[in-house]
């Protein structure tokens, strides 16, 4: 079946503060959900990559997923997510 193994997500104190040291000085975080909201999209962007990058392998008929899948499917899925 391959080489698979599971990924745990981060935690949430860890993710904000990935957030925080991204963001400029001006601009900060409230205490509210705001990273729950970034973290939900950055995982239906992920979601969002495989799904297409798998939908590309089958048309292709190939029999797995190559970076190449996820390259050619990438430029598209940003642009969708960007806004």
């Amino acid at each position: 079946m391959g080489n698979s193994k599971v990924v745990k997500p981060l935690a949430r104190s860890r993710f904000k503060k990935i957030i925080k040291s991204k963001l400029q000085k001006q601009k900060s975080l409230k205490n509210d959900s705001t990273d729950l909201l970034v973290y939900l999209n950055y995982m239906l962007f992920l979601k969002t990559l495989l799904n297409e990058a798998q939908a590309l392998q089958s048309k292709e008929d190939s029999e797995e997923l190559t970076v190449v899948h996820l390259n050619n499917i990438r430029s598209s899925v940003l642009k969708r997510f960007r806004g």
